[in-house]
């Protein structure tokens, strides 16, 4: 395997960890607004979703070092 086709696949995986975790927070959110749920259930819901937020900030973040070793 090439540097280039790991670069690449590295950069597919960071795409995929970015919308998944996104997705992720989403659903919680969502989930959180259900007057169903116990209070304390919803605050963990948005807890949770706090925490995973960081993760598609960071993906963010590596996008374009990745795009630069891709693009050269």
């Amino acid at each position: 395997m090439t540097a280039y086709f790991a670069w690449k696949y590295l950069h597919i995986l960071m795409f995929v960890f970015w919308v998944g975790t996104d997705m992720g927070v989403y659903l919680s959110c969502k989930k959180a607004t259900d007057p169903k749920i116990p209070l304390d259930a919803r605050f963990l819901l948005l807890h949770m979703a706090l925490r995973i937020e960081l993760l598609p900030r960071t993906m963010w973040k590596a996008a374009l070092p990745l795009g630069v070793t891709l693009a050269h």
